[in-house]
């Protein structure tokens, strides 16, 4: 699969050859259901990303918390992993020393986003047939996701 993600300074638009490597349902959790004649739904969604420079890979975590609207009451959750693999890292990740590196924002929105609508398909065939079957994840627009201070991250 081929993206073009933004223009570089210099180079203008850029192919990226990645692969989505792996798809790892890490917790998957449903509630007893509780009575309630119309539920209506909110959905909590956190992402995070890594970098893994020896590999070129791209790991991307998202968690999906299902509440009632109004309500604390958990309804189900979900936690995904997901790793893409780059052929080339160069302008994906800058590294200013081994353990810390900076991936592109763009390129994190596009997997984000590739990986919470993936995660909508895997909540909706966890879904399917409970008292949750109605609860679908809508559609996402990851550009207005908010950046969590590093001391809030999960």
């Amino acid at each position: 699969m081929s993206k073009r993600i933004g223009k570089e300074k210099s180079k203008g638009p850029r192919n990226l050859q990645v692969k989505m490597s792996s798809i790892n349902i890490i917790e998957s959790n449903l509630r007893a259901p509780i009575k309630v004649k119309s539920p209506k739904y909110n959905f909590d969604i956190t992402v995070d990303s890594k970098a893994d420079s020896a590999n070129n890979l791209v790991l991307i975590k998202t968690k999906i918390v299902l509440r009632l609207e109004d309500s604390d009451n958990l309804m189900g959750s979900i936690i995904v992993d997901y790793i893409f693999q780059f052929e080339d890292f160069s302008g994906v990740v800058e590294f200013s020393n081994k353990k810390a590196a900076k991936i592109n924002e763009d390129i994190v929105l596009w997997l984000g986003t590739i990986a919470v609508s993936t995660s909508r398909g895997i909540l909706y065939e966890r879904f399917r047939g409970t008292h949750l079957g109605g609860a679908i994840l809508p559609m996402i627009d990851m550009s207005n996701f908010k950046k969590a201070p590093k001391d809030q991250k999960q």
